[in-house]
């Protein structure tokens, strides 16, 4: 999977940078590997696009942290998740958990609709 990291309103960090590849990379094991594999052809990429920001300059409290990820995959498959929460980690685990529900349903649909066939 390729990461593609852009950081709005706060200073790019490694650790938040390995937080994020370690969090959404483990989300390879639900991924369709026949829609990822072409024979003859090897792997196809998928790229992830994540964006972390800061909502506000001036707000002290609140949900101020902002997290997005979508997920392409080949053959115009793209998957999304967003959340905004009190904390910048947490905001990560909630796109990842919502991910993670969004492509295991899409993998089980895949599945049934080729047994049904």
């Amino acid at each position: 999977m390729d990461f593609h990291i852009k950081f709005t309103n706060l200073e790019p960090d490694e650790r938040i940078k390995n937080l994020v590849q370690k969090k959404i990379g483990s989300l390879d094991k639900f991924l369709d590997k026949a829609e990822t594999e072409r024979p003859g052809l090897g792997p196809l990429s998928v790229h992830a696009w994540i964006e972390l920001a800061k909502t506000t300059e001036h707000h002290k409290e609140g949900r101020i942290w902002y997290a997005e990820c979508d997920i392409i995959m080949p053959g115009k498959r793209h998957f999304r998740a967003t959340s905004t929460n009190y904390d910048l980690e947490a905001a990560i685990d909630e796109v990842k958990e919502e991910l993670e529900r969004i492509l295991r349903n899409s993998k089980e649909k895949r599945r049934n609709n080729l047994r049904k066939s």
